[in-house]
């Protein structure tokens, strides 16, 4: 064990997805030095922004995954080699920090993570380099994940509609499975669950939830991303997915740039009611986990007689409104005037050239 190893904290933020991480991420990585001055270290080993390698190293089959991607992994071999060197990597940079205190976020952890031998083997590996390691989670209902999960999801390429799973077992959606997972590595007082709820947040921020939730106070002079990877609202969100089924997947994946304008265009210009599924159906979701949630309340919400989120209302959920023709096309007008504002605002060849000679020059 390293020397000095001992007096470190680790907390380890594994999600869920669609809880804020994009920003918390995009947060540390752009405070990162500032955070380092008060004793808070987070690593670029493992990503720059997102910790994605943490879950790449987690399980075998993170090679083949497209999420590799996202810190510059073009192949399986290339996942291979970088998880041969992970760990020296990641020590050698906490050593160098000097920082009592690290800091490590992916999502994907709590949700592609799904077997305990995967878990107590990264726990042990981790321990290596800092045996106080702390869990970091929030939650939010099962009737809202589904939602922002699909919307995710067609931001990602899926073309076929909704489909509500009701399966009890499944990883994603059953809390209780997922907490279980951590707490036989880790043991129940070392994970530390919140729920993602404004009005359960500390001072009604995310920010301040989280850093109150790691032992400290919110750093002065933070530089706060705005909100990111928001969700469609239910007329584009429709646009996109129609737009997934009709462009064949080979020539989706090549259009790169083009096609993450177009989803920018496409959030920028969402202003419209939330998507939702029909009430019914996510009624019968919020049935499907209640008892699940209630065994997470009973051990870490005490206070809340088992409750652990409010009882889905399909009464306040009505079906979102279809995706007419008329809609269709003042979709495409906004899109185009959108890409007519940005095409003004953007500066011409002769004022990029002025701005890299400065820069240069700088």
């Amino acid at each position: 064990m390293p020397a000095g190893s001992s007096s470190r904290v680790l907390y380890l933020h594994i999600g869920t997805q669609k809880t804020g991480t994009t920003t918390l991420q995009n947060l540390f990585r752009r405070n990162r030095d500032l955070l380092a001055k008060h004793d808070l270290f987070y690593p670029t080993a493992p990503g720059g922004s997102n910790h994605v390698g943490l879950m790449l190293y987690a399980i075998e089959r993170g090679r083949n995954l497209s999420l590799r991607t996202s810190i510059g992994l073009r192949s399986p071999e290339e996942v291979d080699e970088f998880n041969s060197t992970l760990m020296q990597r990641l020590q050698d940079e906490i050593e160098q920090s000097g920082c009592s205190k690290i800091l490590m976020s992916n999502e994907h952890l709590s949700s592609h993570v799904t077997k305990a031998k995967d878990v107590r083997k990264f726990v042990d590996d981790l321990r290596r380099i800092c045996p106080d390691i702390r869990v970091v989670i929030y939650l939010r209902p099962q009737y809202e994940l589904v939602l922002s999960a699909y919307s995710q999801a067609v931001k990602s390429g899926r073309a076929k509609p909704m489909k509500v799973e009701l399966d009890e077992e499944t990883h994603f959606y059953n809390y209780d499975i997922m907490l279980n997972l951590w707490e036989m590595a880790l043991g129940i007082e070392n994970i530390r669950v919140r729920l993602f709820r404004r009005d359960e947040f500390a001072e009604g921020s995310l920010i301040a939830d989280f850093f109150r939730t790691i032992d400290m106070d919110v750093p002065e002079g933070l530089d706060v991303p705005g909100a990111l990877n928001p969700s469609f609202d239910a007329y584009t969100l429709e646009f996109a997915r129609t737009a997934n089924a009709i462009i064949p997947r080979e020539q989706r994946v090549g259009t790169g740039p083009w096609l993450s304008k177009l989803l920018g265009a496409l959030e920028r210009i969402s202003t419209g009611p939330k998507f939702t599924a029909a009430g019914p159906e996510l009624a019968e979701l919020d049935r499907t986990f209640q008892a699940s949630n209630a065994e997470v309340a009973r051990r870490y919400f005490p206070d809340r007689n088992g409750v652990l989120f409010q009882q889905f209302n399909e009464l306040d959920r009505p079906s979102s409104p279809p995706l007419t023709t008329q809609k269709v096309v003042e979709l495409t007008i906004a899109l185009w005037l959108d890409a007519t504002e940005r095409k003004r605002k953007r500066p011409r060849p002769a004022e990029r050239k002025r701005k890299r000679r400065r820069e240069v020059k700088q």
